[in-house]
């Protein structure tokens, strides 16, 4: 009995020191430079009546990216519906407008408005309603994720289908 008591303080740090290491190898995962997908796998589905979720807003020439905050399933979404409107939604403000998608999907020009004008603490909408009003952007889309390019190619707005 006295060996165990000896022994459980030992076990009890051990424990402690690879749940920090798993920790901060998750901070340090959420940190790593993102990689576009490749110009190859462009464009294998419809782009429309799906919610898109905005995941990360990306400059590729600083190879760096933002993650919006606060994060969640129902936070900064966009819809490009079949009537060539487009809704969103971001932390607590709504936005709509219109978009023209070229005839092969490789390119979308979109006109927004921030419907709502609550003040959003993090300033996410915002640059969001910026970036996307009166912008044109490349397509790219693998999967279950969306990447809209702008300006040269040199910034993205990355999206992935909400479920």
């Amino acid at each position: 009995m006295k060996r165990i008591k000896s022994v459980l303080p030992f076990v009890a740090i051990v424990a402690g020191l690879l749940l920090c290491t798993a920790c901060k190898k998750e901070n340090e995962e959420q940190k790593t430079k993102h990689i576009p997908l490749a110009e190859s796998e462009n464009n294998n589905g419809e782009i429309t009546n799906i919610k898109w979720q905005l995941t990360k807003i990306g400059d590729m020439a600083n190879d760096n990216y933002e993650i919006p905050l606060p994060s969640g399933d129902t936070l900064y979404y966009i819809q490009f519906n079949q009537n060539n409107t487009i809704e969103g939604f971001g932390c607590v403000n709504t936005f709509a407008g219109t978009y023209n998608l070229t005839p092969e999907k490789t390119s979308i020009t979109i006109q927004i408005d921030c419907r709502t004008r609550v003040n959003e603490p993090y300033g996410y909408e915002q640059k969001l309603c910026n970036i996307m009003n009166n912008s044109a952007f490349v397509i790219q889309k693998t999967g279950n994720n969306l990447l809209l390019y702008y300006n040269e190619k040199n910034n993205y707005l990355e999206f992935v289908k909400i479920p």
